[in-house]
This record gives C-alpha cells, sequence and structure tokens, in this order.
C-alpha cells in the first residue's frame, strides 16, 4: 500500500493512505487534505495516484517542485526500491514542505475503518444455509438448508447439512464418493439460488437423477432421492429462523462501534457475507455503505473475483443502459467498439449498485428481468448472455417511501430488500465517537506518533451532530493533526467543516446536498466543472444535483 506523508519543518505531521481516487489538497474545508497556511489556496493542488506523468514528463521522474495558484495534477508512480517523490505545496518555510508516496506500508491496524480497504477475513461462523431473508423488526434470520443422506452401494450410510455441495469421486468434493466407480470424477452439484436449491449435472458418465428422472438441471422439491451411478441419496429441503444477538467485539474487519446497533450489524454481516444473498445497504452519505459492501465481497466465496462499483445516480440517463448491460459495435453513432456491462464486469464477482433509488423507472424493469432471469443483452445485441453476479445495492433514500409515491418498482423492492442493513447515523451512536476518533488518530499518525484528545476537544466532538457521519469526522481529526502544536489535541484544533459549522440540528439529507450544491456553484461562480472540484465529485453527480434541485446557474452567476 502507498501513502502520503506530510512533513511541517522536517517532521512528520500526518500521513494520508493513496488509493484510487484523485486526493485534492487545499484550505477548502472539502478537500480531502486541509491545510490552513495562508498562501494556501483554496483548491491548491490534485494529486492522482493512478494517472499518467504530464506531457514533457519521463516515466520515473518525480513531479517538479510546483506553488500552483490554482489545481494541478502530478502522477505519482511510486516503485519498490525507488526514491521518493517530493512536492512542496507551499511557498512558507514553516509550513508543510513535503508530500512523499512510499510502497512501504506502516503495519496496519486490523481495526481499520472508513476508507481503507480490509484485509481477506476469515467469517468466525461460516454460515452453512441459503439465507432467504432477514426481518429487520425481529432481528431474525430466515434461512434454509438441504440435508443428504448418502447411502453408498455397501449399505453405509453418512448425513450432511449444507446449502450446496459437490458430489463426485474425486476428494476435492464436499461429498466424495471413493468406492462406487460408476461416480464421475465431479459428478452433479446442488447449489441454493434465491430461495431454491438448484441440481445441476456435470456431464456425468452415469448422468444424474432426480426422482428416477435423469436431467441436467432441475429445482429440487421440498424432499426427494437423488442417484449418481450407483449411490442413493434421499434429501430434504428445511427453513430455520435464527435470531441475531449483538456480537461482543467491539469491531469486525473494516468496521468499529461498541454500541448495541454496531454490534447488531456486525453479526449480521458476518451471516450474510458467507452467503449470495441480495443485500441492500441504507443510510446517509458518510455512514460507509460501500465500505461494507467491500467487506462482503472481501469475506465471500466471491473474493477472487471482481468487485464492480456503479453509482446509478451519476450516469447520464442516456449511458445508464450502456453501462450497466452494455453495447456492440456500431449499435450507436459513438459505439466503435464492443463494450462489456457493468453486469459482465461483475461476472461471478459482485457488482454493487450504489444509489439505486436514483435508477429511472424503465431501467428498473430491465434490472428485475436480469435478477429473475440472471441473463443480459447488450445494447444493440442479439443474443442473451448469462451472467453469475451477487448484487448489493446501497441507497440514502428510504425505498419504502419511494414505492408508495410509484418511483420505484415494488416487485424490484422486493428482489433487492431480501437482506437490509442499515447503517446507523454517527448522531444515533455517539457512544461510538470516541473509539473511532482515537483509532483515527492511530491510523493516521505519522511514524507511530500517536497524538491524544484533551477532554475539551472529546467534548467538543461529542457535541457536534455529524451530518457527514464517520467520513466527515475522520476529515476533522485529519484538519486536527494538521493544526496541533503539540502532542495533545486542544479544543481548538477542532474545526467543523464549513457548511456543518455552528449547526447543531440535523437537516435533512436532501436539504445538506442541495445547501452544498448551492455554496459549491457561489463559491465558483456558476462554473459547474469548478463547483465539482471543490464538492469532491465528478462533474456528472454535480450535473445530476442541479437537475434534480432545478438549481438556475445563469442566476448564480455574477457578471
Amino acid at each position: 500500500m502507498s501513502y502520503l506523508s506530510f512533513y511541517r519543518d522536517n517532521k512528520p505531521i500526518i500521513r494520508h493512505e493513496l488509493k484510487a481516487e484523485t486526493i485534492k489538497i487545499g484550505r477548502d474545508p472539502l478537500s480531502d487534505i486541509q491545510l490552513v497556511e495562508d498562501d494556501i489556496s483554496r483548491t491548491h493542488a490534485e494529486i492522482d495516484p493512478g494517472g499518467h506523468v504530464p506531457a514533457g514528463r519521463g516515466g520515473g521522474q518525480p513531479p517538479p517542485q510546483h506553488h500552483p495558484r490554482g489545481p494541478h495534477r502530478h502522477a505519482l508512480h511510486p516503485r519498490p526500491g525507488a526514491a521518493l517523490h517530493q512536492v512542496t505545496v507551499c511557498r512558507c518555510p514553516a509550513g508543510l514542505t513535503a508530500v512523499r508516496p512510499s510502497p512501504a506500508c506502516h503495519q496496519d491496524n486490523p481495526q481499520r475503518v472508513a476508507g481503507r480497504m480490509p484485509r481477506p477475513w476469515t467469517s468466525r461462523s461460516a454460515c452453512p444455509a441459503n439465507i432467504l431473508k432477514y426481518e429487520e423488526g425481529k432481528k431474525e434470520l430466515i434461512s434454509e438448508m438441504i440435508r443428504l443422506e448418502v447411502k453408498a452401494p455397501s449399505g453405509k450410510k453418512k448425513k450432511y447439512e449444507a446449502a450446496k455441495f459437490s458430489i463426485g469421486s474425486e476428494p476435492s468434493n464436499d461429498i466424495a464418493i471413493k468406492t462406487d466407480p460408476s461416480v464421475s470424477g465431479h459428478h452433479c452439484i446442488i447449489k441454493g439460488d434465491g430461495g431454491k436449491f438448484i441440481l445441476e449435472d456435470k456431464n456425468s458418465t452415469n448422468g444424474t437423477f432426480l426422482n428416477d428422472k435423469k436431467i441436467a438441471t432441475a429445482v429440487l422439491p421440498p424432499k426427494g432421492r437423488l442417484t449418481v451411478g450407483k449411490t442413493k441419496i434421499k434429501f430434504n429441503i428445511l427453513t430455520e429462523k435464527e435470531r441475531l444477538c449483538p456480537a461482543k467485539e467491539t469491531s469486525f474487519g473494516p468496521l468499529i462501534g461498541a454500541s448495541k446497533a454496531m454490534r447488531e450489524l456486525f453479526s449480521l454481516i458476518e451471516r450474510v457475507s458467507a452467503s449470495s444473498a441480495t443485500v441492500c445497504l441504507t443510510g446517509e452519505s458518510g455512514t460507509g455503505k460501500e465500505l461494507v459492501a467491500r467487506f462482503i465481497h472481501e469475506t465471500s466465496e466471491r473474493s477472487r473475483k471482481s468487485f464492480v462499483a456503479v453509482n446509478c445516480g451519476a450516469i447520464p440517463a442516456n449511458l445508464i443502459e450502456s453501462e450497466l448491460f452494455g453495447h456492440e459495435k456500431g449499435s450507436f453513432t459513438s459505439a466503435t467498439a464492443v463494450h462489456k456491462g457493468v453486469f459482465e464486469q461483475a461476472d461471478k464477482g459482485t457488482l454493487f449498485l450504489d444509489e439505486i433509488g436514483e435508477m429511472p423507472l424503465d431501467l428498473q424493469t430491465r434490472l428485475l428481468r436480469v435478477l429473475e432471469t440472471s441473463h443480459i443483452r447488450r445494447v444493440g445485441g442479439r443474443e442473451d448472455i448469462l451472467v453469475n453476479a451477487r448484487i448489493i445495492a446501497a441507497t440514502n433514500h428510504d425505498l419504502k417511501n419511494l414505492v408508495k409515491s410509484s418511483k420505484f418498482r415494488e416487485d424490484l423492492f422486493y428482489r433487492l430488500y431480501v437482506v437490509p442493513i442499515h447503517l446507523p447515523p454517527l448522531r444515533h451512536r455517539k457512544d461510538d465517537i470516541p473509539l473511532i476518533a482515537e483509532h483515527f488518530l492511530t491510523a493516521l499518525a505519522p511514524d507511530d506518533r500517536k497524538k491524544s484528545l484533551s477532554a475539551g476537544a472529546a467534548n467538543k466532538l461529542l457535541a457536534y451532530d455529524w451530518p457527514g457521519n464517520v467520513r466527515e469526522l475522520k476529515n476533522t481529526i485529519q484538519r486536527s493533526l494538521l493544526l496541533a502544536k503539540s502532542q495533545e489535541i486542544i479544543k481548538e484544533d477542532i474545526v467543523f467543516c464549513e457548511m456543518g459549522s455552528g449547526e447543531t440540528e440535523h437537516l435533512a439529507l436532501a436539504e445538506q446536498e442541495y445547501k452544498s450544491a448551492m455554496n459549491a456553484l457561489k463559491r465558483a461562480n456558476g462554473n459547474i466543472s469548478e463547483a465539482a472540484r471543490v464538492l469532491n465529485v465528478s462533474r456528472t453527480t454535480l450535473a445530476y444535483m442541479i437537475k434534480r434541485f432545478k438549481i438556475d446557474i445563469d442566476s448564480i452567476k455574477v457578471v
């Protein structure tokens, strides 16, 4: 992992993880790294960890020292054994003097949160069942498993219970039948699929029989018998309800929290990760929905395949169908080559549909068909393509209200709302604030030089309402490390984002988004690209917000 180390007077003061996204540096409170020196511009510089070296800069050469008045971008390509790059981003000798990317990494704290990729995680109790539904009110997980009684030709019997099986003579199978020479090496499989169990023959020599009928693929009834070679198998499907209890731990993978709500969340995520159940994440911006989605993927059997994320609210309406389902060459004017949509890209992996509530109704119909049939058809295509992607959806809207107002299909809602996971806002679990703040102090401290919070600083964090949730808390701790003059962070070092400063009452999420968009557009004098950089969102996302809130750009511009 690479990171940026920030130095003031040749002393390390903070580190910042390098991720795929562009990192923005400046005085603006919405910057990834907010600096407070007088000669730092509002949007001072951008660092693109995965970009290309600008024209005229040879590969591997360190970017030049630079003193921009506006945003500039440099590609950083740290390599093992390579010299560290250095970039001066202010002229004041007493200010920040170096930004260093390094391929080396401090030992990571296993209790990582918000924005940090989790290590591969082994679930403490792998889920053997096919999850059907999670009842939020009762805290009950409804699942089913299949019970098999295998009778070998010799008469010996053995029982198994699980949500899926591979059956054959090879030792790698879940049920290895070594005493029956008429059983193929990989004879057949049983797998759970959206509330049903599928039996599939794997091109066996002697075939697979369900209730004496030879099959290639079939849905299993509640009970019956199978024949593989000369081996007889009785089966029956069991449904069970399990009430989930709060976990004892105060951290789970990348998540941290001692509150009951978070520990209940840990138990649910642990049970769901090992399954292939569709998950619907709800919660306000900044609560960590994508972080949870990635963690579920990383702890699932699909972790070796792709995790593909798409923001359904940020894609232009004329491109969303192509982005989801792909297109054939020549299907429209700019389709110069075949394009695989996100469903194909996530085949055998996980597809994260962020802001699913923003998807147009006509596309919801197409999505429902894909979920029901597991087939997609590219724009301009003539053939259906089989896809196998686990769906994790997320929204900061109330989908139930959208269904009532006919803005979201009810049948699609029930297909997605199999396992609802609600991420509580930070203001509803303030007891977790000291724990999370301590984590960020450790994670962001350079060279293990951790700073501490004074009582006044801690009380100020607890008194704030956190409209930006955990993401805002991380940014606030990051700013405090830059502002602190000693090892102890005092009350004055805690500076909140401008749009939240002085506001203790919680604003509706839509109102927050509207105010943020308006403030950014006013600062940028109506320039959408500049305002998008201020907000740290893509231009298409801001354009969508302008359309959604019916903002008149011309009335904002000052001639």
